[in-house]
């Protein structure tokens, strides 16, 4: 597929039901991660999907029970698709960068269709399907992301959407990995923090203070002008003027760490947070 600048893909396809589904099923196995969405709907309550492996050994997909967003007439499948851990972009200590099954980004997917009349279909991942970039231009599981408004595609994964500037997606060397299904956990959104502290050390430097350690991700909702790039960091402690102390960020990733970037459209309020 290829993957500009680390960016997240997007991937795409339609199709037609000439009736009612009444069971549909979708396996899904993206990449590093992969969100599924049907009609502009994500599926699902998942994130950081599929699980951290041994690519080489074994490889996790994800089923989803989709019956109730389809509809009869068009629909649209899309996926978005993160480098995570199968495609580092940032070197570490360990040369994930370099793991023997490091790739670019890719699918594999099926959906199974039965419809009220009796009659089946199944979908899968092929070259039917289309692929582009949108606002996540960066994207690393170690080093944050890029996101810029400006190059969002509102309705991309909504039918009647107009892909005719998109690549065609192209069939690629699967990993060596057994497919497994994934049965372990799954990590979800549990709790929502809001900050209990907001300093500015220096003009145009803020600190928000959580009041405690979490594993998560910052959601920050702004406006300003078009092209206003904010820069968020993170880390435990702080130096003596009140600046965050990013001193021990470079102990086991050399370059981007933990750093996120939202570039704004310009057009009212805008809220930003990483996926991958």
């Amino acid at each position: 597929l290829g993957q500009p600048g680390n960016a997240a893909l997007l991937m795409r396809k339609e199709i037609r039901l000439d009736g009612k589904a009444v069971r549909a099923t979708a396996f899904i196995c993206g990449l590093g991660y992969s969100e599924l969405e049907v009609n502009g709907r994500k599926i699902g309550t998942d994130v950081l999907d599929p699980g951290f492996t041994d690519f080489s050994r074994r490889v996790l997909y994800r089923t989803y029970d989709v019956t109730d967003v389809l509809r009869p007439g068009a629909n649209a499948l899309g996926v978005i698709l993160g480098g995570g851990w199968f495609n580092l972009a940032t070197p570490d200590l360990f040369a994930f960068e370099r793991a023997p099954w490091s790739a670019s980004p890719r699918l594999l997917f099926q959906l199974h269709i039965e419809l009220a009349d009796g009659t089946t279909r199944t979908v899968v991942s092929d070259d039917s399907w289309k692929w582009s970039t949108g606002a996540i231009t960066f994207n690393c599981v170690r080093g944050g992301e890029t996101i810029d408004a400006r190059e969002d595609k509102p309705g991309w994964s909504l039918a009647g959407y107009d892909d005719a500037g998109w690549h065609t997606a192209v069939a690629v060397a699967r990993p060596t990995g057994k497919l497994v299904s994934q049965q372990h956990p799954q990590i979800r959104v549990t709790e929502s923090i809001r900050p209990v502290r907001l300093t500015e050390p220096k003009p145009g430097v803020y600190i928000f203070d959580l009041g405690v350690n979490i594993a998560g991700w910052a959601q920050l909702s702004t406006r300003g002008p078009r092209g206003t790039k904010i820069t968020l960091q993170f880390n435990e402690r702080l130096k003596p003027d009140g600046t965050l102390d990013t001193g021990n960020l470079t102990s086991h990733t050399y370059g981007r760490f933990q750093t996120e970037e939202f570039i704004l459209k310009g057009e009212g309020d805008e809220t930003f947070e990483p996926r991958f």
